[in-house]
């Protein structure tokens, strides 16, 4: 894996990122809205976008860590 497939992917994750952080945020604007009985339905997707953040973040340091140990077996 090359240092520009590395950013590539760092870009990619950034912008997964971005969009599960949008919904996340949308969702907890909806819940303030909404009666008791559904904010808990929602309160269950936010714990679960927050999982996926980790999740990604997770993936993306075992990325980093394996991008690393091949450039340290190229040199």
């Amino acid at each position: 894996m090359t240092e520009y497939d590395v950013e590539v992917l760092k870009a990619e994750v950034r912008q997964e990122l971005k969009l599960i952080r949008r919904m996340q945020n949308e969702l907890r604007m909806k819940i303030t809205s909404i009666d008791a009985g559904s904010s808990v339905y929602l309160l269950r997707r936010v714990a679960l976008l927050e999982a996926h953040i980790r999740e990604m973040r997770d993936r993306d340091e075992r990325r980093r860590a394996r991008s690393a140990e091949q450039g340290a077996i190229v040199q």
